[in-house]
């Protein structure tokens, strides 16, 4: 009997995201086109508008400061809930595109 209600049990909470993440969108009503324009032309200002030896200083910094500390921060999440990351962020995407067509 526990076969069938534990997938019941992840289905109903992936819906339940959905529905929130449709109300969130309903009521904050981003605009879409911007947000659009501003990930497609998603260059980072301090790489940018360096060159030479600040390129490779910058390059530095991230390899050597940014990764690393994303990395930490995921090796101190339970594993079990790092499986829960794609399922939500699949969940929201629709939650979103719903949300935005009310």
């Amino acid at each position: 009997m526990n076969n069938v209600f534990k997938p019941i049990k992840y289905l109903s909470i992936i819906m339940l995201v959905v529905i929130i993440s449709a109300v969130i969108t309903y009521i904050v009503n981003p605009n879409f086109s911007d947000t659009l324009n501003s990930v497609s032309s998603n260059i980072s200002k301090s790489v940018s508008q360096k060159s030479g030896l600040n390129l490779v200083v910058a390059y530095i910094f991230n390899n050597g400061f940014k990764v690393p500390m994303g990395m930490l921060f995921f090796s101190i999440i339970p594993i079990r809930f790092l499986y829960w990351i794609q399922p939500l962020f699949t969940a929201i995407l629709p939650g979103i595109l719903f949300g935005d067509s009310i």
